[in-house]
């Protein structure tokens, strides 16, 4: 009788290694890729000015999305509220997508914000909803 539960814990346990084992090598659980060109860190902006997106993006189990966004990170100047937009990009669904000088948020940044450092955002999703987050510090006056 001992004989045979040492047998079957063997055997469960050795069960849950390769059931283990298995899924860590599954495309489908790595994160997106970005490599984003533009904004570039610490890039100055006007109000009134455009901030464009230029990153090329890659995922194994196909892209669905980016969605950039901008919070304020310290010493804002102004009477004005900071500015948070938040812009939705679709991505093609192939495993690779880029995007060139798109503009982001608004055509233009509002001149009645307050100036100083943000952080823009950039969150990268894919099909199977993994995602990776990148933040880039700029400054707006």
């Amino acid at each position: 009788m001992t004989y045979k539960i040492k047998y079957y814990a063997i055997a469960c346990w050795l069960a849950i290694i390769g059931i283990s084992c298995s899924d860590e090598d599954s495309p489908a659980d790595e994160a997106p890729a970005a490599v984003i060109e533009l904004p570039t860190e610490g890039q100055l902006y006007q109000r009134g000015s455009t901030i464009m997106l230029t990153a090329e993006f890659e995922a194994k189990p196909g892209l669905k999305e980016c969605t950039a966004y901008l919070k304020e990170a310290q010493s804002l100047k102004g009477w004005d509220d900071p500015w948070t937009p938040e812009h939705t990009i679709a991505l093609n669904g192939a495993d690779h997508d880029r995007i060139e000088n798109q503009w982001v948020f608004e055509p233009y940044i509002p001149f009645d914000i307050k100036s100083g450092d943000y952080i823009f955002t950039l969150l990268v999703v894919d099909t199977e909803l993994n995602y990776t987050s990148y933040e880039i510090p700029v400054t707006i006056e």
